[in-house]
């Protein structure tokens, strides 16, 4: 081959490079754009019409959009909104997280923080019009409401958790025609009046520190109204008038076709006794969550549970301190799948004999219980022979020591799984 020749190819190929992004194809340019994030997409696009086409690809794509004001400034959430509202179902805000405004909602302090402006979050409810999940948390909302009006007509779930809300909200939520799960944690102002104006399709309310509902019947006619409700989340307050809330709201609830899932309830005192007794008259009850500190004849309450696939226990059981009746007391063995008991007052036999009769249990929590020892992890051994799932023990802060779940991983037990984390499920 002659210099021409070979200078010739050289031309050739040379010229046949690309210079720039641009003499790229777009599926080469769609692959360099995956790399980027939202935030530098919408600065691309800015370059020419055939790199926005290329980023419009990316936001079609955008299901959840996620904003929190201490990392996104008011302009740079005016643009995620123009850009990836049309597009996305989910929005999650997270406001201000300092304490003052978490303690303005829970104890009414006088101190006011520095609420977010109304316009910075203007583009979200202006252009996210195909929302059917919105999680809003410390954010104060009560001026937003006429700017959120069409949001709330897609909406299937609405979590508004610390949001200053008042029954006023219940005007708005009148227009969503397919809202299933609405959760108002944290909002003491809402008093609950339009509640049992609410359509009849809600299937989970989470009214978690809204105490002020139980002034009056309007949450009692709500549950009479609500017949598909399956998840019930609330606070008990510490006073309420006893001919009216809470212990007659289950006169309604029995009407219901399922009560499951979660039944969360803090700030416990003496009426939680006459409550949950209610509840229990209803047999439909599966998934149990208990949180306070109380006094009352908890142990004489479990036998009217009897289908619980989950119970979990948080903070201070005082009637825990005789509790090695457990197995005898609870009578959701047969169904019972997780249980949650970080108590330090149950007993080793009790809970060994409770646990060698749920054929079912997969998950087994007892951190901070420090009278249990090695020797329940002996005793449950004769037990997993029989068993055709795995039983994850939670044992942080337990007297379970690391040399016994050594042994059991040296003898090959693939039926007992040791969890020593100290965030649990």
């Amino acid at each position: 081959m002659d210099s021409s020749d070979s200078s010739k190819k050289q031309k050739i190929s040379h010229n046949s490079s690309p210079k720039s992004l641009l003499d790229l194809n777009d599926d080469c340019l769609e692959k360099i754009f995956s790399y980027f994030t939202i935030r530098e997409l919408i600065d691309l696009e800015n370059v020419c019409l055939r790199f926005w086409s290329i980023a419009e690809c990316f936001y079609k794509k955008q299901d959840l959009l996620e904003i929190n004001v201490e990392y996104h400034s008011k302009e740079h959430i005016g643009d995620l909104a123009k850009r990836l509202g049309p597009y996305v179902c989910q929005l999650n805000v997270t406001g201000q997280t300092n304490k003052i405004y978490v303690l303005k909602f829970l104890s009414k302090i006088d101190d006011e923080p520095g609420f977010i402006a109304v316009e910075t979050f203007q583009p979200l409810w202006l252009h996210c019009t195909n929302l059917q999940l919105l999680i809003v948390q410390n954010v104060d909302l009560r001026d937003h409401l006429p700017l959120m009006q069409e949001t709330f007509k897609s909406l299937r779930v609405a979590s508004m958790i610390r949001c200053g809300l008042t029954d006023e909200i219940g005007e708005y939520l009148k227009t969503a025609d397919e809202l299933h799960d609405l959760c108002l944690e944290g909002n003491p102002e809402i008093r609950g009046t339009f509640l049992p104006d609410l359509k009849d399709q809600l299937k989970k309310i989470d009214l978690r520190r809204c105490v002020n509902i139980f002034q009056g019947s309007t949450f009692g006619q709500f549950c009479q109204n609500n017949l598909k409700l399956e998840t019930l989340s609330l606070s008990l307050p510490l006073s309420y008038d006893p001919y009216t809330q809470p212990d007659t709201i289950m006169e309604h609830l029995d009407e219901l076709k399922k009560l499951e899932s979660q039944m969360t309830i803090f700030g416990l005192s003496s009426p939680m006794s006459n409550f949950l007794n209610s509840v229990a008259t209803t047999d439909s009850v599966e998934d149990l969550y208990i949180g306070g500190s109380f006094d009352f004849d908890f142990d004489g309450l479990l036998p009217k549970f009897t289908r619980l696939v989950r119970f979990k226990v948080s903070m201070i059981m005082n009637q825990f301190k005789e509790s090695h009746l457990l197995a005898i007391n609870m009578e959701s063995r047969q169904t019972l799948e997780h249980l949650d008991i970080p108590q330090d007052q149950i007993t080793e036999k009790g809970l060994l004999e409770f646990v060698k009769d749920c054929p079912k249990l997969k998950y087994l929590n007892i951190r901070l219980n420090h009278n249990i020892t090695d020797d329940f992890v002996h005793g449950l051994l004769p037990y997993l022979k029989h068993r055709t799932q795995c039983l994850e023990l939670c044992c942080n802060s337990t007297r379970i020591t690391e040399d016994m779940e050594k042994e059991i991983i040296d003898r090959g037990i693939s039926k007992l799984h040791f969890n020593w984390n100290l965030l649990t499920n």
